[in-house]
């Protein structure tokens, strides 16, 4: 919320969800930046790595579409959102790949 409270304001609360996660993780969350890709866009991929984290270690929670669809609405823009995107499912297709075959 804004200071007045009566505003939402995701995108300060992406980035505050964003600091907590990263910043109390037991593992913390890294990303390599595909080749060529801006800089600016890490906070954008990490944050699409926190939101799949969580999906994943919160039994009972929110559908995997809506995750997805929240953390890639609150991105400011598309290189944002696409960002997110690499992030978020990069991180389950990590998962998937150490799942025993």
């Amino acid at each position: 919320m804004s200071s007045d409270n009566n505003t939402h304001d995701p995108e300060s609360e992406l980035h505050q969800g964003l600091r907590d996660t990263l910043s109390s993780s037991d593992n913390p969350v890294t990303f390599k930046l595909p080749p060529d890709w801006p800089e600016e866009s890490d906070q954008a991929m990490a944050y699409g790595t926190v939101v799949a984290r969580q999906w994943l270690f919160a039994p009972g929670g929110e559908s995997l579409w809506t995750c997805f669809a929240r953390g890639r609405t609150v991105q400011s823009d598309m290189l944002d959102r696409m960002a997110f995107e690499i992030g978020f499912l990069t991180h389950l297709q990590q998962q998937i790949d150490r799942l025993p075959q």
